[in-house]
């Protein structure tokens, strides 16, 4: 477990599958600009039977309050087997605990957590241009502008363009 000063991260745990399958499910709660992929009960149990979660080329991690209530999840992909980075992706399931903080935090222990068991040069996130909030979450944490995919995610039935914001393992 890693803990900040609001919140905790920690793997998932058997015992979290039931909420788990409820809070991804829940696609209202995901906000406008998080894919509306969704894992059922059915993918939630393989993969955690697989490897909980955790593994060289993915991993997941809860966002818990004070109170080690779940109020998010954070987790990392490699894109594909040939690069030297991860991309980073974060979800809050409770839109009124947005603006808090949570995201920040993770992110900070988050991304220490892989330069510290990754061989990666670099994580990336990529955000929408009219997600405000996640551009703020990615500078706090020193995340840079590297540039922009145009049309390079399908959601609510039109192409959208992602920024690509970069934290390098050492700074130049």
């Amino acid at each position: 477990m890693l803990q900040g000063e609001n919140i905790f991260l920690r793997n998932i745990q058997s015992s979290d599958i039931d909420t788990l399958v409820q809070l991804w499910g829940n696609l209202d709660a995901r906000g406008e600009f998080f894919p509306l992929t969704i894992l059922n009960e059915t993918i939630i149990k393989q993969r955690f039977s697989e490897n909980g979660f955790w593994g060289e080329a993915g991993g997941h991690m809860l966002i818990l309050d004070q109170h080690e209530d779940i109020q998010g999840a954070i987790f990392f992909f490699k894109p594909n087997a040939f690069v030297a980075y991860l991309e980073v992706g974060y979800i809050l399931f409770h839109p009124n605990n947005r603006g808090k903080g949570y995201v920040s935090e993770a992110l900070a222990l988050f991304s220490r957590l892989l330069f510290e068991t990754k061989q990666v040069s670099k994580i990336l996130l990529n955000i929408d241009p009219k997600n405000i909030g996640s551009q703020k979450v990615a500078e706090k944490n020193g995340f840079v502008l590297e540039g922009r995919d145009q049309q390079a995610m399908y959601r609510n039935g039109a192409y959208h363009d992602l920024d690509r914001y970069i934290l390098l393992r050492e700074p130049v």
